[in-house]
């Protein structure tokens, strides 16, 4: 009997293997497009470099997280360039963005990137960021989750759209007084309360981290000219800190 019960954990702890097992990368979207596309080295005015996630395997998870970076992909082609190219006012300065990622948790329950676009217009250089957090498990699998629901206050088949706002409003405000007095902390004096009302949005500006187990909510670095430009000012908290504030 004892050895039937040994053989049985056994057999559950390689299963809860597999099943924490992260999802295994596939080969990146990568590319670079210019503006006038085909255009000689010497008349290209602008250039857009991109690296976008993709995973490997089979099920809805999978299927929805590479569909989402192709779309980011497609957009490039049909958007980012011309908007982008459009800021040039001098075509005789190199212009150029290059758009990356960072995986910052790929867990059973979560895959998160973190992406990173710096870009170099008429000798300035800036950095902006934006982040995703896929659900792997029963919680909305395969799609990015918002705050609301990466706190559990909002349920996964809600349809309520008063409720969705009033969650997402109580998050957001949360967050936003927690990150003041984080700032306060900190001596920074610089963000105002209107800036973080209209240019810090907490339901999206965050990624969730594997090794802290935590959410790090971003500011945009724009926010702070006197920094280094691609300085992140990050803000951690768990979500049991987060819930005990709501």
């Amino acid at each position: 009997m004892r050895k039937l019960l040994l053989m049985i954990l056994c057999l559950l702890l390689c299963l809860g293997a597999a099943w924490a097992d992260p999802l295994p990368q596939a080969p990146d979207l990568a590319g670079s497009m210019t503006y006038p596309e085909d255009a000689a080295p010497a008349d290209v005015i602008y250039t857009y470099t991109y690296s976008l996630p993709q995973v490997a395997g089979e099920g809805e998870v999978v299927e929805s997280i590479n569909a989402f970076y192709a779309y980011q992909q497609k957009d490039v082609g049909d958007y980012t360039i011309y908007v982008k190219s459009s800021g040039v006012t001098d075509p005789t300065q190199p212009a150029w963005s290059r758009f990356t990622y960072r995986i910052t948790a790929n867990t059973d329950a979560y895959f998160s990137v973190l992406q990173t676009e710096e870009t170099l217009m008429d000798g300035v250089r800036s950095v902006s960021y934006q982040a995703q957090t896929f659900g792997r498990d029963t919680r909305k699998a395969g799609k990015v989750l918002s705050l609301p629901y990466m706190l559990g206050i909002l349920d996964d088949e809600e349809s309520d759209e008063w409720l969705m706002e009033r969650q997402t409003n109580r998050a957001n405000a949360c967050i936003r007084t927690l990150v003041a007095e984080e700032l306060a902390l900190r001596g920074i004096d610089s963000i105002t309360e209107d800036d973080l009302t209209y240019d810090f949005f907490p339901e999206e500006d965050f990624y969730y981290d594997a090794g802290t187990e935590s959410l790090v909510f971003f500011l945009q670095p724009y926010l702070f000219p006197e920094e280094e430009p691609g300085e992140m000012v990050s803000f951690s908290f768990t979500i049991e800190e987060i819930l005990d504030e709501l």
